[in-house]
């Protein structure tokens, strides 16, 4: 989001592209953008704590992911001309037809327990990805500003030569959300879901059996932008599909707890509403990356 209101506000012509819930929200922020869709890929998660055998049954589809996109970003820039394409994780979007570039926090892919020997072979294979693009933007701060958001996803080892640091990205950047962020206790609590599936309804089902019947009042965020805004109360908690930036700032800088999964989005906008000391970060199950931020994340919290 920071970075198409950016191009916009540069007088760029910019045409958005993606599949499943992320292009949907961005279409309702940017309705005035055309909009390309994109070969869905999802991951299919289990149930359970571990996830590799899950991600391993998926290595086919991922691979044919790479080259679906591969393929249709080549026959779009056949068709016409885009100065710069830029790709947010989805490695098949390069293409030596235009200006490509690559945005991670994800230099060092971690694995999961008993399988980090592989992490070493998984990451030449990322760089060999990298490198294909003309840049690779890390939404992060440079090692010389004295904190860094990703710790070592980005700092184990060695940047790519076309990598940099464009600082960190949240959509509660702008001024205007800032502003209209003032402090309001409504609700003393609020868990924000997000997520694939089934981990997002278990983690909803998780908040509702610890908070319930509490005493304290919590606001439940299920993280469904495109379902109908239906206001469910039960009990002391209050169940929404989504909120606006608005008022979710509102909310978020009000409160006293946050409770969010501890994916890299979510730290960087509550970093940016100045909140990452409330929160209650609880990692996916079986998503190694969330682990090690939830982790690290209460470290970098006493140092701002």
């Amino acid at each position: 989001m920071p970075l198409v209101a950016q191009f916009l506000a540069e007088g760029k012509d910019v045409v958005l592209a993606g599949n499943g819930e992320s292009i949907k929200y961005l279409n309702a922020v940017f309705p005035q953008l055309r909009v390309l869709y994109l070969p869905e890929f999802d991951i299919t998660y289990s149930k359970s704590n571990s996830q590799v055998w899950a991600i391993l049954r998926s290595l086919p589809r991922l691979c044919s992911s790479y080259v679906a996109d591969y393929l249709t970003l080549r026959n779009l820039l056949k068709a016409e001309h885009f100065d710069l394409v830029v790709s947010d994780n989805r490695f098949g979007l390069h293409s030596c037809l235009t200006h490509c570039v690559y945005i991670t926090h994800q230099l060092l892919v971690r694995m999961p327990k008993g399988w980090q020997w592989l992490e070493g072979v998984v990451h030449r294979l990322h760089l060999s990805v990298i490198k294909r693009f003309d840049e690779c933007w890390i939404p992060d701060f440079p090692l010389e500003a004295g904190v860094r958001l990703s710790g070592e996803l980005t700092s184990r080892y060695a940047l790519p030569a076309n990598a940099k640091f464009i600082g960190p990205l949240s959509r509660f950047s702008t001024a205007e959300v800032a502003d209209a962020a003032d402090k309001s206790v409504d609700f003393p609590v609020v868990a924000i879901l997000s997520g694939p599936e089934p981990q997002r309804t278990l983690f909803e089902q998780q908040i509702c059996s610890e908070y319930n019947n509490c005493g304290t009042k919590v606001l439940l965020l299920r993280g469904k932008p495109s379902a109908p805004s239906i206001r469910i109360t039960h009990n002391n908690i209050t169940i929404l599909p989504h909120l606006d930036d608005k008022r979710l700032a509102r909310y978020l800088r009000g409160c006293t707890t946050i409770i969010a999964r501890s994916g890299y989005s979510t730290i960087m906008d509550l970093y940016a509403l100045g909140v990452l000391s409330k929160a209650q970060l609880r990692p996916t199950p079986g998503q190694p990356e969330q682990e090690y931020l939830a982790k690290w994340i209460p470290d970098v919290v006493s140092f701002l």
